[in-house]
């Protein structure tokens, strides 16, 4: 694919890392008595890099993909080639250059940063009718100045919390094989695999409770939030480590970014700091205020406030030889609040789904649509 648009063959490689995310999905859709009532699966476009599927021999679906991939290269195991992170701080190395900035370019290590005051939100008080007007209103004015608080009382135990910490400790100090076999669910120690589902059990009843006061801040019905994302919401557990770095300031960090999910909860390490926020174009540090208190971070999908997020994206479509069989930009729904769009002025091109039929739009020169 690199190739192809004449990039560095490695580009792709390099962004996803040594040890990128491969997840295993396996379907069972039984004959279904009224397939002209029932829902399915929804239109969407897959978040990932590349998707690999593999077939039905027997069973015709109406399957609309655009891609087609091989069955036989879908990787079900990685191998890593190169030292990881932890072996090279083990051993004293300096990391490889592939993990540094170009010359010239270096990271900004900056002890100074300014703190960043984060509201601390009672969680038990937004489910108890007598605080709970008074505790949505903190929730709504720390959402709209912050983006972020952090949540106390919020149901999970210092000491499950401390387990959660223990177990993610001990997983990182596994040699890569032991790490690899956890790769697959049915390879995880029943134990662990125990904490890691109580865990999940619980944060789904703290997202269940902060969603509801978010609806209820913005004079929304409760369920709203929880509608949207229906019975059987993605959710996703990520434990990261980052070992010591004998070159913090010519390495490459966790780059900015904003969170693209309704809600983060964050634990953080109950000794070393290194979560940075920005906000009115400062950076800020984030201090470890309470061991046992958990940071959530409202993501794109459901930011609110006086400054919500704007993005401004440019796009240029130069003639295309074969239009009958080269795939445009897929058929999607807007995932923004709203969407203005300025269309050229000589040529024609968007279309809209209507009742069930596309229609192509006309150019208006000095309009927004």
């Amino acid at each position: 694919m690199t190739r192809s648009w004449n990039l560095e063959e490695g580009c792709f490689l390099d962004q996803y890392g040594e040890q990128p995310l491969v997840t295993a999905r396996f379907n069972f859709y039984p004959p279904c008595p009224r397939p002209d009532r029932i829902l399915g699966a929804k239109p969407h476009a897959d978040a990932s890099a590349v998707t690999f599927l593999l077939q039905a021999i027997k069973i015709k679906r109406d399957l609309s993909v655009r891609k087609i991939m091989a069955d036989n290269l879908c990787p079900t195991k990685l191998e890593s080639k190169s030292k990881s992170v932890q072996e090279l701080v083990r051993n004293s190395e300096e990391p490889p250059g592939k993990y540094f900035y170009e010359d010239g370019v270096h990271g900004v290590l900056d002890s100074s940063l300014p703190v960043l005051e984060i509201p601390v939100i009672d969680t038990s008080r937004l489910t108890s009718p007598s605080t709970s007007r008074e505790e949505v209103e903190k929730l709504r004015s720390a959402l709209i100045s912050c983006g972020c608080f952090v949540s106390i009382n919020h149901g999970v135990t210092g000491s499950f919390l401390d387990q959660i910490r223990s177990v993610t400790t001990q997983f990182f100090a596994f040699p890569m094989e032991e790490k690899m076999k956890y790769s697959r669910e049915v390879d995880t120690p029943e134990a662990r695999r125990e904490i890691l589902q109580e865990h999940t059990t619980k944060l789904k009843v703290i997202v269940e409770v902060v969603l509801k006061a978010m609806a209820r801040s913005l004079n929304l019905e409760d369920n709203c939030y929880l509608e949207k994302y229906g019975e059987r919401a993605l959710m996703q557990a990520r434990f990261n480590f980052f070992p010591p770095c004998p070159r913090p300031d010519r390495s490459l960090g966790l780059k900015p970014h904003a969170d693209r999910s309704a809600i983060t909860i964050v634990l953080q390490n109950k000794e070393v700091e290194g979560l940075q926020f920005l906000k009115d174009d400062q950076w800020f540090r984030v201090p470890i205020q309470l061991p046992h208190a958990l940071l959530i971070n409202v993501g794109d999908q459901s930011e609110y406030g006086e400054h919500p997020l704007v993005t401004a994206r440019f796009k240029f479509y130069p003639p295309c030889p074969r239009p009958d069989r080269i795939l445009g930009v897929k058929p999607h729904a807007d995932a923004s609040a709203v969407t203005f769009l300025l269309q050229d002025k000589e040529m024609e091109g968007l279309q809209f789904l209507k009742d069930n039929e596309w229609f192509r739009v006309p150019i208006s020169p000095h309009a927004h649509l």
